[in-house]
């Protein structure tokens, strides 16, 4: 299997322009090891990164990263499941650690948010790649 590396923006810049319009990821690599995505959904990935990280961080560790990382309108993950839902976020619960992660996304939309998510974590954005 051949992996294609994708070029990604510069720290805290969005990913820009439908690169990844009317793809389903397969999987995604991170520190040169591959993870499949349930359900070839974007959200999933997005779920996947942040399990990953909060494994490698510990639960305090990745809450305490990620909580205050917020959009202009909305919070990008929450303690509570209805602060996201009231602002149609269609929250997810990131593993079991009573977070809930923001999902109504698209696909370049996911990328960003995992982006900043390794970004904030400490993680190497370049070791980061998904497989469509």
């Amino acid at each position: 299997m051949t992996r294609q590396r994708q070029e990604w923006p510069p720290p805290g810049q969005p990913v820009r322009g439908r690169f990844f319009l009317n793809t389903r990821p397969r999987g995604f690599w991170l520190d040169d090891t591959h993870y499949p995505v349930r359900k070839a959904q974007w959200k999933q990935l997005l779920l996947g990164v942040c399990e990953l990280l909060v494994d490698d961080l510990g639960e305090d560790g990745f809450r305490r990263r990620v909580v205050g990382l917020r959009g202009a309108r909305h919070p990008h993950f929450s303690s509570s499941f209805g602060d996201l839902e009231a602002r149609g976020q269609a929250p997810k619960r990131v593993d079991d650690i009573g977070l809930f992660a923001a999902t109504k996304l698209n696909a370049d939309d996911v990328l960003s948010r995992c982006l900043e998510v390794l970004d904030v974590c400490g993680r190497d954005r370049m070791s980061f790649q998904v497989e469509t």
